[in-house]
């Protein structure tokens, strides 16, 4: 019966010792997403997008017949036939 009683001043501590950690946390997650700030824009500078090329993601390349038919295939198996 007596842990019973306890259990919301056991929560109350809980939320204290989060709450606390949020507080000295807080200011160092501030810091690092400043640092990641400032290296994300030292890297644009120093890396900076080409002209022709908008997107610095390479695309794949067009495959120039996305259909072909079996008797045109690339590389033809030889005819067991002949």
């Amino acid at each position: 019966m007596e842990q019973l009683e306890n259990v919301p001043f056991k929560w109350e501590d809980t939320k204290k010792v989060t709450l606390n950690a949020r507080e000295m946390l807080g200011p160092l997650q501030s810091m690092q997403q400043e640092k990641v700030k400032e290296e994300t824009e030292d890297f644009r500078h120093a890396h900076p997008p080409r002209a022709n090329h908008p997107n610095p993601s390479p695309s794949p390349s067009p495959n120039p017949n996305p259909n072909p038919s079996p008797s045109h295939s690339p590389n033809p198996s030889p005819d067991p036939g002949h």
